[in-house]
């Protein structure tokens, strides 16, 4: 009586699980199709995902406001000195015949400095920071847009196994109704519908685990361009598309463009044009001028003309010039780590990407076929009476395991394809959408 209780009770919760589940996919249905009434679905697929992530995503909008005030000390550097207007008056004020305004000499000139060169350089300067802030702004977009890949195809990757999480829930449904007809006609014991009650009521909540995570899923991706609602939003691709990767020796003459690299040639560059920058300081900035004079005794004007040479050290800018001079070998050393860092990690990832090729083919070219074909077998000599439960439901589950890790390996090539085009600054696939 006690084992008759048991397994009533059992069943009871199976059957209210089931109702649950089928109540929130009900729940779901509606508010999707009441909310779709007044608001319209979007369907939206990886590269509009990435768009719109590079639109809108909130650490993207600093950089135009960088490139504005570069563009400022951009323009300041090209100011050159003001230019000098002098009024002199001589033999003024005086006595005996400098008395008065009468013998007075009055000079007007105007001068200026000769520093075009100085100038031309300092808006070398300004312009290549400007070139660093679009390089910046360049990395941070592709890391935008990596996530935003990764969060879209995580997301694909959850919907597919919801998809193979139902299929373990009909199947083993299917399975406790053969097993329910065999303990009626006395064929198994009830042992074994007890065991497909908590197969099922495990698989039913596996399936509402995916559904929550496909829910967190969207909420993360849709917050990559600022917004919060995910369920204006549905997704439209597939991870059985397999990426076209050209070849590691192709990949890694593409290195050279990556923006991180690029990044430390500009700085060695910037360095060089600073050193460029303090040689041309340290030399003398020739002044010249030129004006009238007029002599209040004849009524004459002349003509007055002058240069004004500074006397400077040589080595006034030496020490400058010895600190720029090590911060470019530094940028240069960088350089040579950070491209011998891209190429190992190059090579590595090529390396993930061909195993997970490899384990997505022999998944879905020999393992998954031969467990599908093992089912089928072992679900009718189970029904003959000449296999246990517990053998039935082994192969049931490595079939699923199976189905599962092919979604892995699909998932894990488009990620490591999406950091090979990362670490590379290219896009070197694109993902086809499913129509």
């Amino acid at each position: 009586m006690l084992f008759h209780n048991l397994y009533i009770s059992k069943k009871t919760t199976t059957v209210n699980r089931l109702f649950g589940v089928a109540t929130l996919l009900s729940l779901s249905l509606t508010s999707f199709t009441s909310f779709s009434q007044t608001h319209a679905v979007e369907s939206i697929d990886l590269t509009t995902a990435i768009k719109k992530s590079i639109a809108h995503h909130p650490a993207l909008n600093q950089y135009q406001y960088q490139l504005d005030a570069q563009k400022g000390f951009e323009t300041q550097a090209g100011v050159s000195m003001p230019t000098e207007v002098s009024l002199s008056v001589e033999d003024v004020l005086g006595t005996g015949d400098l008395q008065g305004i009468t013998n007075a000499q009055s000079s007007l000139s105007i001068s200026w400095v000769l520093d075009n060169d100085v100038i031309s350089k300092r808006v070398s300067v300004e312009s290549s920071k400007k070139e660093i802030i679009e390089i910046e702004q360049q990395i941070n977009k592709i890391d935008v847009a990596a996530q935003t890949a990764r969060y879209f195809l995580s997301t694909l990757a959850l919907q597919e196994k919801l998809k193979i999480a139902h299929q373990s829930v009909q199947q083993l449904n299917k399975t406790k109704t053969q097993i329910k007809k065999r303990v009626r006609a006395g064929k198994t014991s009830e042992t074994d519908l007890l065991r497909a009650e908590a197969e099922l009521e495990t698989a039913l909540l596996q399936q509402e685990d995916i559904l929550h995570e496909i829910k967190s899923a969207m909420r993360m991706l849709v917050a990559q361009w600022g917004e919060k609602n995910q369920q204006s939003l549905r997704i439209n691709g597939s991870l059985q598309t397999e990426p076209n990767l050209i070849t590691l020796n192709e990949l890694e003459q593409k290195l050279t463009t990556t923006p991180a690299l690029k990044r430390f040639m500009v700085l060695k560059g910037i360095a060089q044009t600073k050193i460029d920058l303090a040689q041309a300081e340290s030399k003398a900035l020739w002044k010249v001028s030129a004006g009238l004079k007029r002599y209040e005794t004849s009524g004459d004007f002349g003509l007055t003309a002058g240069v004004t040479v500074p006397i400077m050290q040589a080595n006034r800018n030496q020490g400058l010039i010895a600190a720029l001079t090590a911060e470019q070998n530094q940028q240069q050393s960088e350089f040579n780590a950070l491209q011998k860092h891209v190429g190992t990690q190059l090579f590595v990832l090529y390396q993930e990407f061909k195993h997970a090729q490899h384990v997505k083919e022999a998944l879905q070219e020999k393992i998954i076929p031969s467990l599908n074909k093992a089912l089928n077998e072992a679900t009718r000599v189970y029904l003959q009476g000449k296999y246990s439960y517990m053998e039935l439901t082994s192969v049931q589950r490595d079939l699923l395991q199976a189905k599962a890790k092919l979604i892995d390996a699909n998932l894990m090539m488009h990620l490591k394809m999406i950091e090979l085009e990362k670490l590379t600054g290219m896009q070197l696939t694109r993902f086809e959408e499913r129509k």
